[in-house]
């Protein structure tokens, strides 16, 4: 009996190691779309789509313009600079938010990003040198690329239907707010808002503040009243039906 102990003991501590004495796990490398993503607004509970549109963008500032005016607002973007992105960590990010649109803009980058260039330095100190040429071969021939994406959502039937921001002057916000875009088929499309217009009062609530407009289209929704607006220097007024709640 004395003589098994050694192999019982080979034996429990091969079996019953602990898990802290077993190799590390490479863990999955983070979805860049992920890791690099700013939130403009809250993500919305559900999509209004279900699955999300993924396309390819073409001019930024044509489609953000031509987005908003389809009565989509951006939930946030995700840029940086990397190798060959699989498409669907893209319809992946967009799932995670909610999203029911992205887009996508790559651009060939003019060199290898530092952050690899450090891995790589990195790497060459660990690895043999023969195996260190050859990952040195193998990311000499890799492509890096700009990434910049843009993240959607749909709005629900809008009240008036204009996207805004606070009037500057000099740095300072003044009285107003500056019309950006005008949605389609909306209430303000119908009463002849257009991109430019700041809107000064909506009924009897000043507009000083985007949050003020929430507040008034709450306040007159499906009713019928007036909105004062600037347009090329000249106050005007105009009657809008808000759509009802």
């Amino acid at each position: 009996m004395r003589r098994s102990l050694p192999l019982l003991l080979i034996f429990l501590l091969t079996v019953y190691a602990p898990a802290s004495l077993a190799e590390p796990q490479d863990e999955p490398a983070l979805n860049p779309y992920t890791k690099n993503y700013k939130t403009r607004m809250a993500s919305p509970k559900a999509s209004l789509a279900g699955e999300p549109q993924v396309f390819r963008g073409q001019d930024r500032v044509a489609d953000y313009q031509t987005l908003l005016e389809d009565g989509y607002d951006l939930l946030g973007y995700s840029s940086f600079e990397a190798a060959d992105v699989p498409p669907e960590k893209l319809t992946e990010q967009a799932r995670k938010i909610n999203a029911d649109l992205a887009l996508v803009y790559t651009a060939r980058s003019g060199e290898t990003p530092a952050s690899v260039k450090l891995d790589q330095a990195r790497d060459k100190l660990n690895k043999p040198d023969n195996e260190a040429q050859e990952e040195a071969a193998k990311s000499a021939d890799n492509k890096f690329y700009n990434y910049f994406a843009s993240f959607w959502t749909k709005l629900p039937t809008p009240l008036l239907g204009v996207h805004v921001k606070q009037v500057q002057e000099e740095g300072v916000p003044a009285q107003g707010l500056e019309v950006i875009a005008v949605i389609k088929g909306s209430p303000a499309a119908a009463a002849g808002l257009q991109k430019g217009d700041t809107l000064l009062r909506l009924g009897e609530m000043q507009l000083d503040k985007p949050e003020l407009l929430s507040q008034a289209a709450q306040r007159y929704a499906g009713q019928k009243t007036d909105v004062v607006f600037v347009r090329m220097g000249a106050e005007q007024h105009q009657m809008v039906t808000l759509n009802a709640h």
